[in-house]
């Protein structure tokens, strides 16, 4: 019986893999809607900006590079405990396919049907390798009259709005409307200067701050930016 136990690996270090793309230049890659097959063998690696702990992103994590950000679809629940906020993650992309949504908004994952699908969990080590953990990404500071006009330059990154406040109707209510509704639930952001400059803030029904009351003033809201269906 062994009785000496290996030690954990605690190492906040990097996997010694050596990236050969940015996620911008994958993103480009991309032509039309329909998933892309990735046969080379590139790598990326991007730091976690949106994981499933607040229940507001379902099986899908966002990670951001200096140049851009994309989704990865994995089928796991739960994974933010190996793949938080702040982590880097490193990405083998051969085998795996990309798409582009139609509004800007990229995925990366295996092919299911036309589309693009979550990847299985017990492959999910043969793309995925973990990094440094508890990094910091500074938000975008992007106006939503910016946004407006060249939103789609800013899908999947996180951003900061300054001076923005919810609309007269949305102000000091849920934010996922119904406490007992299972419907998602967007609320309306408005430029505090200029009204007619907006934006939608969707908030998932199963998200753990769906109950709590959005703010009545004016401030600053970090987000992660998405088109759906040319919807900002």
């Amino acid at each position: 019986m062994k009785k000496d136990y290996d030690e954990p690996d605690t190492a906040n270090v990097d996997p010694a893999l050596t990236v050969n793309r940015t996620i911008a230049q994958i993103r480009a890659s991309v032509v039309g809607t329909a998933p892309i097959e990735i046969t080379d063998d590139y790598i990326i690696a991007g730091v976690v900006v949106a994981d499933d702990e607040s229940g507001t992103f379902y099986k899908q994590m966002i990670i951001q590079d200096s140049t851009a950000g994309i989704a990865i679809n994995l089928d796991i629940s739960n994974f933010n405990s190996d793949y938080p906020i702040g982590r880097r993650v490193f990405v083998k992309l051969k085998g795996l396919y990309v798409a582009n949504d139609g509004d800007n908004n990229y995925e990366i994952g295996v092919k299911d049907n036309g589309e693009i699908g979550r990847i299985p969990a017990a492959l999910v080590s043969q793309y995925l390798f973990k990094g440094q953990w508890g990094l910091q990404v500074p938000p975008i500071t992007v106006s939503l009259s910016t946004l407006n006009t060249n939103g789609r330059d800013y899908t999947q990154r996180l951003i900061r709005l300054p001076e923005v406040e919810f609309s007269s109707a949305d102000a000091g209510v849920a934010y996922g409307g119904d406490p007992n509704s299972t419907f998602d639930n967007n609320r309306t952001v408005e430029d505090c200067s200029s009204p007619t400059n907006s934006a939608i803030l969707y908030t998932s029904s199963f998200a753990n701050f769906a109950n709590a009351l959005t703010p009545t003033g004016k401030g600053t809201m970090d987000a992660i930016y998405n088109i759906y269906n040319a919807d900002a």
